[in-house]
């Protein structure tokens, strides 16, 4: 019988993967009907009676912005407000901070559209505020980065994964303009994961004063991150990451199909923390710390949709992100 060589069948499974990993990334199925722009930009149209008690949803995106390989006090960044369904209007970001609501940054992963990012984002804001029916409601602001589709899976998930670290530059440039008593949740989906820690060892590292400074709560919540499980060790690259927060939650998924072939997009051979989880000796001790194994509900599929779609997980992501 011809057998396919091993390098072969793993090229074949890390493609399906990658291509699987695209479907669900970008079939957002809660929110579909709701932005219809296929751009994402939005068209205002009238809205049904039902959906125009919306939450607060903004959109901030590098998508126009280049490469950098080191941090930055600003960037011009691409501000927009959700003001109706399919509708968003430009805004500045001192309208972006200026608020008193708890404030969620969603961090999306690979191969997201700016459309994709912003139902995701709108998708989420209506599980926050659900799981919140008594408390105030909160900001939602999705960090929309480059990582479309543009090819071959596996040459832009590399590629992707590179820029990840352009972006969490942008992201900690980001987070400087909100006030130290703003409580805020990071929730970094995937790759978004990587841009969440590269910022807070961004900030960390040009103040290490940051997180004694600040009276507000900062929630991270690292959804099946795609980081090598050993950059969180105590000496790692994102140890500094996970101490800037008050608490930190991790989602784990050992069954994830995309994050069993990260060892070949990140080529060192080291497997994802989502897949494999961390030890808990490797978080200090001022930070509160869970993890989360989502595989008996999310199964194999990697999907940020799909704990948005299951109450409980988005439940928990809620309760983790804003104290």
């Amino acid at each position: 019988m011809f057998e396919l060589p091993r390098r072969a069948v793993l090229a074949v499974g890390l493609t399906l993967a990658l291509v699987h990993l695209t479907a669900a990334a970008t079939g957002v199925r809660a929110d579909s009907t709701d932005e219809s722009a296929p751009d994402g930009s939005g068209v205002c149209r009238p809205c049904r009676p039902s959906a125009c008690v919306d939450p607060d949803v903004w959109s901030v995106s590098t998508r126009c912005l280049p490469r950098i390989c080191h941090p930055v006090a600003d960037a011009d960044f691409l501000v927009e407000r959700r003001i109706t369904p399919g509708c968003w209007s430009r805004a500045a970001v001192e309208e972006l901070s200026a608020t008193d609501r708890p404030v969620v940054f969603f961090i999306h992963g690979n191969r997201y559209d700016s459309a994709a990012a912003k139902r995701h984002a709108v998708s989420l804001a209506r599980r926050l505020d659900a799981c919140r029916p008594d408390a105030a409601p909160i900001r939602t602001i999705v960090f929309s980065w480059p990582s479309e589709s543009r090819g071959l899976p596996l040459r832009e998930a590399r590629d992707n994964f590179v820029r990840a670290e352009s972006d969490g530059h942008y992201f900690a440039a980001l987070l400087s303009k909100f006030p130290r008593e703003a409580d805020i949740g990071i929730v970094g989906y995937s790759f978004g994961s990587k841009i969440a820690l590269v910022a807070l060892d961004d900030l960390l590292a040009a103040d290490a004063g940051w997180k004694a400074a600040r009276s507000g709560h900062l929630g991270l919540v690292l959804v099946t991150p795609a980081v090598r499980v050993d950059s969180l060790s105590p000496r790692g690259r994102h140890h500094a990451g996970i101490q800037a927060a008050d608490r930190l939650t991790i989602f784990t998924n050992p069954r994830d199909e995309a994050l069993r072939f990260f060892p070949f997009v990140e080529s060192s051979g080291t497997p994802a923390a989502g897949y494999v989880g961390i030890p808990s000796v490797w978080v200090p001790g001022e930070v509160a710390f869970s993890q989360i194994d989502a595989s008996p509900i999310v199964g194999k599929e990697h999907s940020m949709q799909r704990f948005i779609d299951a109450s409980t997980l988005a439940c928990r992501i809620t309760a983790a992100a804003i104290e």
